[in-house]
């Protein structure tokens, strides 16, 4: 299993998730894992890749933050 990193492109709504942390086998079962996890946006948001891109999240790089899970407005 891989960790990918999938994050929507443009602008998020309140209550909508932006970013996820998932761990799958492909990208393709890593987008159908987020659609099924969506809050307010559409499922279809996590399945398009013109709306989001993906990325393995490997053990090297840089220090960073790489997920911060906050609530929604409501």
């Amino acid at each position: 299993m891989t960790l990918f990193y999938i994050q929507r492109n443009g602008q998020t709504g309140l209550d909508e998730n932006y970013a996820m942390v998932i761990r799958a086998d492909s990208p393709h079962e890593a987008r159908q894992l987020a659609a099924t996890k969506h809050a307010d946006e559409s499922p279809g948001e996590w399945l398009d890749d013109n709306r989001t891109f993906v990325e393995v999240v490997t053990e090297y790089g840089p220090d960073e933050v790489v997920l911060i899970a906050c609530n929604g407005a409501g």
